[in-house]
């Protein structure tokens, strides 16, 4: 029993952390389309649907284990306007989410 409560947890992680990675991706595919970088922001928008979809798996699999899914608080991120820094920070996000 311990051990599902340990997987239900770290699903639960994964459902708050992704879907906040999921809204600042869409939020930034529509910040880059007003800059004029198009390319970029139809990137962004592609990985948020794809994160979402992530999310709907883990939920899905909260709920197939008996679990009880929250809508977990998020902290604040940045937005940019460069796409430079943008990638430096969403590449250490990264980073620090696979530790």
């Amino acid at each position: 029993m311990a051990n599902k409560e340990k997987i239900l947890e770290g699903l639960q992680i994964i459902v708050t952390d992704l879907a906040q990675q999921a809204d600042s991706h869409s939020i930034q595919s529509r910040v880059f389309a007003s800059e004029g970088f198009t390319k970029l922001a139809e990137k962004y928008a592609e990985h948020a649907t794809e994160e979402r979809g992530y999310v709907e798996q883990c939920i899905d699999r909260i709920l197939d284990l008996g679990g009880e899914v929250k809508c977990g608080a998020k902290k604040e991120t940045p937005v940019y306007k460069d796409p430079i820094e943008w990638v430096k920070y969403d590449l250490q996000v990264s980073r620090d989410g696979l530790a």
